[in-house]
Parts: structure tokens; sequence; C-alpha cells
């Protein structure tokens, strides 16, 4: 089974963010450099808090000032939930129906499915005799 993608430091921020009920904001500070190997400097601000960081990409920089922030911030922490498991236990999320065609192609013989009960047409026949609505007799009044 493929192991679960871990979660960004700045998505961890956000959650952390979210769950103090602030806004996280990033800012540029400054760009320096020439153009083929430029250094970024951004801020990132948590309620009172800040942080400063630098890296050659806007996003590497972002990522290494969330990961400053993560690991100083003062701020509650929310729990983090474990990886969901497997639910039918199967190894590599194999279906039983997956496992049993392969089990048929093991033993050369035709996996063939049919429904357990297959559902009965509605016994019923039309009444299309209209005459007795257009016999009806208006009485006058």
């Amino acid at each position: 089974m493929a192991k679960p993608k871990e979660k960004t430091p700045m998505c961890l921020v956000n959650e952390l963010a979210r769950f103090n009920s602030i806004q996280p904001q990033y800012k540029l500070l400054s760009e320096s450099g020439p153009a083929h190997s430029k250094m970024f400097s951004v801020q990132l601000s948590l309620g009172e808090q800040t942080w400063e960081s630098e890296g050659s990409s806007i996003k590497k920089a972002q990522q290494a000032v969330a990961n400053k922030a993560l690991t100083e911030s003062t701020l509650p922490k929310p729990v983090q939930k474990p990886p969901k498991s497997n639910v039918n236990n199967n190894p590599g999320s194999i279906t039983p129906t997956v496992e049993l065609n392969g089990l048929a192609m093991k033993r050369g013989e035709p996996a063939i499915y049919r429904p357990l009960d297959p559902k009965p047409f509605p016994n019923y026949r039309a009444n299309y005799n209209f005459r007795g609505m257009y016999n009806q007799r208006c009485s006058p009044v």
C-alpha cells in the first residue's frame, strides 16, 4: 500500500491558524541576487507572532518560514488525527471482485456473475377502456 502523502508545513500552518480562528499572512519582504539565482525573503504572521525566512523561490521561502513557525509558535496546536486504516484489510485495497477474478483466471475458469434475485417485472395490465368516460351524460340544470 502506498504511503499517505505527508502534509506540507504551509498546510499545517493553515490548520493551526484555523484551529485558533486566525488568518495566516505571508508577505514577500524582498528579493535579491541575479536573475538566475534570486533569493526571496518572506514573513509569516500568525496573530501577534511573526517569523522570517529565505529561500531560492517564493514557495520554498514560504515553506521554510511555515516550518519555523510550526516549531516556534506558542499557539495551541490541534490534535493530529491518525491516518485512516484500511477498512477491508485487503492488501493494496484489492476488492473481493478483483480477488475472485484473479482466482478464476488461475484456475482457468470464467468468472460469471448473476444477480442474486432478479427484479420481477410489474404485473399489471393497463386499462385502456375509456368508453365509460365518454359515455357519461350531463344532466341539464
